[in-house]
């Protein structure tokens, strides 16, 4: 039996399919492609979340392997089970299409524009499923739209908290109705991905500061998405300054 937060996973898998038939008859692409693409993707995006959690999480790992030496498969059990870290599904996502592309001989560049408006949707309803559990908890906060659990495995239970998760849902959605309205006026489409990663990446950088769950990793006052974050805005930059630099050599030439 699925419990309720994770079939809101299994609904946003569900719908990015309907967008898929959407997105694919209004940019005439093979929708069967891009179907097997998006399951390559989803896959490699589970792979690349429990990757990068387990390497965040690999000093505690290390600890409790050496306070219980005997329980190293209970130990393993545990981290496989449990925990995500959506950077690493992010990354996993991108290579996922980037390999799938070339083995279905896709233009990479189209299908990642077209996979792109995926991310926020699906993004959206796992971490509304985020909030239902209580991982990945906002900062005490007593403002409006507070919330207080009181049976959280995760969340510090009879403590008003920041809804991070859900403000986060919320913003996942508005990024993904802007890119919807792109493929619908054909506008921008080979720059949906750059207006995801950069507009999603400054999203998350100010929200890790709303955030509650401070054992997770990172480095100089900067939680690990957050240096994520920079990087992301990094490489988008630098390929922005690459693109008009070719473009004035081209008009030089």
């Amino acid at each position: 039996q699925i419990p309720f937060y994770g079939l809101l996973g299994v609904i946003g898998i569900l719908l990015g399919i309907v967008y898929l038939a959407f997105a694919c008859k209004k940019l005439n692409k093979s929708f069967d492609d891009s179907v097997y693409i998006y399951v390559w993707a989803c896959l490699a995006a589970m792979l690349g979340a429990k990757v990068l959690y387990i390497i965040i999480e690999f000093k505690n790992i290390l600890a409790l392997i050496e306070q219980y030496p005997g329980r190293l498969w209970d130990i393993i059990l545990i981290y496989i089970s449990g925990g995500f870290v959506f950077y690493g599904g992010l990354i996993g996502a991108i290579l996922g299409v980037f390999l799938a592309s070339k083995y279905f001989k896709v233009p990479v560049i189209e299908q990642f524009n077209l996979m792109a408006p995926l991310i926020p949707l699906v993004h959206g309803f796992g971490r509304i499923g985020c909030h239902i559990v209580g991982c990945c908890y906002g900062m005490e906060y007593d403002g409006a739209l507070a919330i207080c659990y009181t049976n959280s495995t995760y969340a510090p239970n009879g403590v008003n908290l920041f809804p991070v998760q859900l403000v986060e849902a919320g913003l996942d959605f508005v990024i993904f109705a802007v890119l919807l309205c792109l493929v619908i006026a054909r506008k921008a489409t080979n720059y949906h991905m750059f207006i995801y990663l950069g507009a999603y990446s400054v999203i998350r950088f100010i929200l890790e500061f709303f955030r509650g769950d401070d054992y997770r990793g990172g480095m100089f006052g900067l939680s690990t998405s957050q240096i994520i974050s920079i990087t992301i805005w990094t490489v988008l930059f630098l390929i922005i300054i690459g693109k008009k630099g070719s473009k004035e050599k081209q008009k030089n030439f």
